[in-house]
């Protein structure tokens, strides 16, 4: 199972209470109340990269207790809990209560009994081995079982852009993809905890790297048919330099200017393919997509599907 979904659409109110009990709560081994009476909404979208685990979660007001024996089960994962709205108040074995809203990092160990007041919350959540983050963030008392603000952090945006990256997704990826999803990840959350000049045995920041190269991919597509999309503009949206920005495309073997425009065709593609574009001329799905240039769109098309425009449309 690489990707799972739990939601109480679709679920009569009276069958909700006992779908989360028996479906949720034994996959994060923790028991789930409701509280007051207003009706009890959920989803749970995540995606197991190996042996971690990201998920969004949102959630009417619950209670959830993770108890001494479900603490003994021999998981030492941390889970790391954004909050990107609503509010929780969370207390584990040993520490004070935690106050979490919007902007917050707290950071669990699973071994630790507590409880956990969600109110009309939403969060990623992100389950580690402990082994494979803990030797690299030096004190762990710094952020565990404690309230983080991470409001102002640029890695938690970027750390959240590639968790909604793999929680929105439900297509299979390859053992090679998780891996390298897994490793991102990892990264990043290393990153987040201690920041990249404190990290042990960070390796050069890739899934910084990545997330920052996700988000700059992504506002490209969100903005591919402006004609005046420019390198400047994309750069100052993501809050990076164009140099840098130039970089990380080199470091992939292919400039921004490359991904822009073999974008360009491919939207061009799908549209000459699909019958709802047949009453639009050729030139016009080409200026529309951002291309200025005819003559240099009909090239660069044929060389990269060694097929025409004319000819594409014509097989559809």
């Amino acid at each position: 199972m690489s990707h799972f979904t739990l939601s109480s659409n679709g679920t009569a109110l009276n069958a909700r209470t006992e779908l989360l009990q028996e479906t949720y709560s034994n996959i994060a081994q923790r028991t789930v109340n409701t509280v007051g009476d207003n009706p009890l909404t959920f989803s749970f979208n995540g995606r197991m990269l190996e042996d971690v685990t990201v998920m969004r979660s949102s959630s009417s007001p619950v209670y959830a207790r993770r108890s001494e024996s479900q603490a003994s089960d021999g998981n030492d994962n941390w889970i790391l809990h954004l909050i990107t709205d609503g509010k929780a108040m969370i207390q584990q074995k040993g520490a004070d209560e935690s106050i979490c809203g919007a902007g917050t990092l707290y950071v669990e160990p699973a071994d630790s009994p507590g409880v956990f007041l969600l109110d009309n919350i939403t969060f990623y959540d992100i389950s580690i081995p402990r082994g494979l983050i803990a030797p690299r963030v030096g004190s762990e008392n710094r952020f565990l079982r404690k309230a983080n603000n991470v409001n102002e952090s640029p890695v938690a945006k970027h750390f959240l852009d590639y968790a909604r990256l793999f929680t929105h997704d439900t297509g299979i990826l390859s053992p090679e993809m998780s891996a390298l999803a897994k490793n991102h990840m990892v990264d990043l959350a290393v990153l987040l905890l201690c920041g990249a000049e404190e990290s042990v045995g960070a390796t050069q920041n890739q899934g910084l790297k990545a997330a920052r190269l996700q988000a700059i991919r992504q506002d490209i597509m969100s903005h591919l048919c402006d004609s005046d999309l420019a390198i400047g503009a994309v750069s100052a949206r993501v809050g990076i330099s164009p140099q840098y920005v130039r970089a990380l495309f080199n470091a992939e073997g292919t400039t921004f200017a490359d991904f822009v425009g073999n974008s360009r065709l491919d939207l061009v593609c799908r549209q000459l393919k699909n019958p709802l574009y047949k009453h639009y001329s050729i030139s016009q799905l080409a200026y529309d997509a951002g291309f200025n240039n005819l003559s240099w769109f009909n090239k660069a098309f044929k060389q990269r599907f060694d097929l025409t425009p004319t000819e594409v449309r014509r097989e559809s």
